[in-house]
């Protein structure tokens, strides 16, 4: 990335800055008609499954190299269709469902695409010219960023971005600074949901402009992308695996960078554990 002059303040030996300092949280499409527009994966449970949309075909999904090949014209105004059954025009949509706690693990690094959108040209079309469709952020769309669910106690829980559109109900991070494995590494983190709860926002929504975020050095990213990516890839074998231990080592990580003493870091766990019991007591419970 662009190295950028920040004015950054020492603590500990470490520049720091606020997260709204190195990226921008953006809020997404507003479709208009979500039941026209919007369709679910077959199976999917939770939250979505209460939004009573209508199933995806699977034969009109975009495969990866699909959506890796879309022109910046299809990406602006849709994809050009000459059969609706068999075409493929359904690209993913990060749309936050609620904070599923599934056997004692949070929606958290990667998941599975729970929703797609319509983005056929008749679709995108239709959706810019609806009296309550709203195109926010469009050249963010198609982007890598981080995406999070910011209401439910749980919250924030963080996760990549499907790279394709959000919803406004699905806001994405977007950062030049720091790839969006390793500003997931950070964000994820034990430490990061203590700085959240108590000393940001103590409710149920989650503010994240002024989270601190201390500098990773080139070492300690690459530290951070590989655990992450080892989480998600066991995630996409299986999306049941249990990330805890993981957590835990990913948490040691994130410790070591913002340089926190053998006590904060107990005092770290022992918050985390006593706030959100129900994980510990499923996970317990599942041993």
């Amino acid at each position: 990335g662009r190295s950028h002059r920040l004015m950054a303040p020492t603590v500990r030996g470490r520049n720091v800055v606020k997260l709204s300092q190195i990226a921008s949280v953006k809020i997404g499409l507003q479709s208009g008609d979500n039941s026209k527009f919007y369709r679910a994966t077959a199976g999917i449970k939770g939250g979505a499954a209460k939004g009573g949309y209508n199933i995806v075909d699977e034969r009109n999904v975009l495969t990866d190299e699909d959506l890796a090949n879309l022109t910046s014209e299809q990406k602006l105004h849709g994809i050009r269709i000459n059969d609706r059954e068999s075409d493929r025009y359904f690209v993913p949509l990060d749309k936050a469902g609620k904070a599923d706690i599934d056997g004692g693990l949070l929606s958290m690094f990667w998941r599975p695409v729970d929703f797609y959108v319509d983005w056929s040209e008749r679709a995108v079309t239709e959706m810019k010219n609806h009296p309550k469709g709203v195109f926010r952020n469009q050249q963010f769309y198609f982007g890598r960023g981080v995406s999070f669910s910011n209401t439910g106690i749980y919250s924030p829980t963080f996760r990549l971005g499907h790279g394709a559109v959000f919803d406004q109900k699905g806001s994405c991070i977007f950062t030049d600074v720091l790839s969006p494995e390793a500003l997931l590494g950070i964000l994820s983190s034990k430490l990061v949901k203590y700085f959240v709860k108590s000393f940001i926002n103590h409710g149920v929504d989650a503010q994240l402009d002024d989270v601190p975020i201390v500098m990773p050095t080139e070492d300690e990213v690459t530290r951070l992308e590989s655990k992450v990516t080892e989480i998600v890839k066991a995630q996409k074998a299986n999306p049941s695996y249990d990330y805890n231990a993981k957590l835990s080592e990913l948490d040691s990580i994130v410790f070591d960078i913002y340089r926190l003493t053998d006590s904060e870091k107990r005092e770290v766990d022992t918050w985390y554990q006593r706030r959100y019991p129900k994980l510990f007591n499923e996970a317990a419970e599942q041993e």
